[in-house]
């Protein structure tokens, strides 16, 4: 992304230095285009989403992105995730629209 961040990435088989590319997402949610008209969304709206569990949390401005190649899956950085409680047995929320 033209104005992003830098990065060197070092590894076993060598080194990347990238000038610019990096970015940190915010939380978001794809979906397709049938989906998103069902729940009354659009490309760009903001929702929130509800996660249950030991660690109950509201996300807030979670970021709807619709396209006809996406499914449904919300993305979330790793602390955030952590923040929640968010494993393999607890990773559903209910989307308030």
């Amino acid at each position: 992304m033209a104005g992003s961040a830098g990065v060197k990435i070092v590894g076993p088989k060598g080194e990347v230095d990238l000038k610019e590319g990096v970015i940190i997402a915010l939380r978001h949610i794809h979906m397709d285009p049938k989906t998103a008209e069902k729940l009354g969304l659009k490309n760009l709206d903001k929702v929130k989403v509800d996660v249950d569990g030991i660690r109950d949390l509201i996300y807030e401005n979670v970021v709807v992105r619709v396209n006809p190649n996406f499914r449904l899956a919300m993305h979330l950085d790793t602390d955030e995730a952590n923040a929640a409680g968010i494993d393999e047995e607890n990773h559903f929320g209910e989307l308030i629209v």
